[in-house]
């Protein structure tokens, strides 16, 4: 952000899994991404830009990612699981809604290589969805012998109150373990 402001550049990105993580604690542990989709579109009342979709699960999101936010939002960001099913799962929520795919975009951010986002890519266009790749560990740790740091910051309590991420993918659950059981179980995770 400082550097656009800087240099008058638009800044580009999506929001972080702590905003929804927060906006559980103070708002509503059910439903936490409807409460986090209806803060956003408050804020930024038209440049909503990108949803993240894998707080509590994509399957979870889904539920709150109705018609009006669906056609608000430019489009979603993929950060856990299999991203060919999940770009499928998107076209399908899509047209469930009536919203032509072609008009909307994902991008995916989960551990990304050059080679893996050419087969993400050929995948997209084949199914008719645009797609933007945000590749950052494998370009920004390239040495050879040197594995990658798997560094995750999330958030951990707020107000005395415990905060869980869960994923597409269990083992990236994240808060303490009996904050994240509820939270599989009120999710159906």
């Amino acid at each position: 952000m400082h550097f656009a402001y800087k240099y008058n550049l638009n800044p580009i990105g999506t929001m972080a899994h702590e905003w929804v993580q927060a906006i559980s604690a103070l708002e509503s542990l059910n439903h936490a991404n409807r409460f986090m989709l209806k803060a956003w579109t408050d804020v930024y009342n038209g440049k909503l830009g990108i949803a993240l979709t894998d707080t509590y699960g994509t399957d979870a999101f889904f539920k709150d990612f109705d018609l009006k936010y669906a056609a608000l939002f430019l489009g979603v960001r993929h950060d856990s699981g299999d991203p060919i099913v999940f770009a499928n799962k998107v076209i399908a929520h899509y047209k469930k809604l009536n919203i032509d795919p072609k008009t909307k975009i994902i991008v995916f951010s989960d551990g990304l290589t050059a080679d893996k986002a050419v087969e993400i890519q050929q995948h997209c266009d084949k199914i008719g969805i645009p797609c933007s790749f945000g590749i950052g560990t494998s370009f920004t740790n390239d040495f050879d012998n040197s594995p990658a740091l798997n560094m995750v910051i999330k958030l951990w309590t707020l107000n005395d109150s415990p905060i869980v991420k869960l994923s597409d993918v269990p083992s990236k659950a994240n808060g303490m373990e009996q904050a994240i059981e509820m939270m599989r179980f009120m999710y159906g995770v």
